[in-house]
């Protein structure tokens, strides 16, 4: 037995990084946001997203690693995830 695989999955799973290792990211807890404005109806804002139909794009909601890959990081702390449609899903451009 390989002595990396299980400790790398310990400390995986200890440290809440087991599947793609970007629990840190700077955009994680606006990936969360999106996806709970748009599927949470007890979001306060779902009635502006979700309520209206708008989804985050299948690939970037199956994985966060994926929507970072489509975003790229955030140039500066002042910039943000908007949409080029205001009625539209949020999707890569």
């Amino acid at each position: 037995m390989s002595r990396s695989g299980p400790v790398m999955a310990r400390k995986g799973a200890q440290n809440g990084n087991f599947k793609h290792g970007l629990n840190n990211h700077e955009l994680m807890g606006t990936y969360r946001n999106m996806i709970s404005r748009c599927e949470n109806p007890n979001h306060p804002n779902y009635f502006q997203y979700g309520g209206r139909g708008i989804a985050l794009c299948q690939r970037g909601r199956a994985s966060f690693a994926d929507f970072i890959q489509d975003m790229g990081g955030r140039p500066t702390p002042k910039h943000s995830v908007e949409r080029i449609d205001v009625n539209g899903n949020y999707e890569p451009g």
